[in-house]
């Protein structure tokens, strides 16, 4: 029988591109290490179970994340949910700050200012729920096709096992920042939030949604 083997997504910039943000030796650990170690482990749990993988196609780590979360398998299920949402959240930054460019009149930003009052709201309640996390997870900006929010999941607990549609996430586990910011968790919110988001994925994925038909 193959093997399910899962690889890791490989980053849409280099190890060192979002520097001095978040450094490359930061990177190097986060992606090459934490990522990497997850990635793993859902292959070695997925292919310890060989009757599983008989019954069941997976052809991507949603539904890994999703059949792991019903079946109430919770190894597999914070292995896979954490290798998603990492995967997520480098999608979510980028080496180009997109903010300036973001158009007025996109339906993304039109939703953003009738949610939270403007875009500038919009950025301080975000960091305020990252800041203010206890412990360990996620700060997400998602869609669940009547409204935008802001939602916050501890540990490995994702938006996509309650039907919501992720926008836009930062990973506040300490392994995130705590080489670059020690334990300044506001700086590297600050910094990622100001000058590292990509706006532009936010945008597309929010724009196949069916809120976005309000706003066109």
């Amino acid at each position: 029988m193959n093997q399910v083997c899962f690889e890791l997504k490989k980053l849409p910039y280099k190890l060192d591109a979002l520097s001095p943000f978040i450094s490359e030796q930061l990177m190097i650990l986060h992606y090459g290490a934490h990522y990497d170690g997850y990635i793993k482990n859902v292959n070695n749990l997925l292919n310890s179970q060989l009757k599983l993988i008989s019954q069941s196609q997976f052809n991507d780590l949603t539904e890994v994340v999703l059949y792991a979360y019903k079946s109430n398998d919770v190894t597999l299920f914070r292995n896979a949910a954490q290798a998603w949402n990492h995967e997520f959240f480098w999608n979510t930054l980028s080496p180009k700050n997109t903010i300036v460019p973001f158009s007025p009149t996109s339906a993304l930003f039109m939703a953003i200012q009738k949610t939270f009052g403007s875009f500038d709201d919009f950025i301080t309640k975000f960091q305020v729920a990252a800041k203010t996390h206890f412990g360990s997870g996620w700060v997400w900006l998602v869609c669940d096709n009547e409204k935008l929010a802001i939602v916050d999941t501890h540990d490995a607990n994702t938006p996509i096992t309650n039907n919501l549609t992720p926008l836009m996430v930062i990973d506040v586990w300490e392994h995130a920042y705590y080489l670059d910011y020690h334990n300044k968790r506001a700086n590297y919110i600050e910094q990622v939030m100001n000058n590292i988001i990509n706006w532009d994925v936010a945008i597309r994925i929010f724009d196949s949604t069916v809120l976005a038909k309000q706003f066109r």
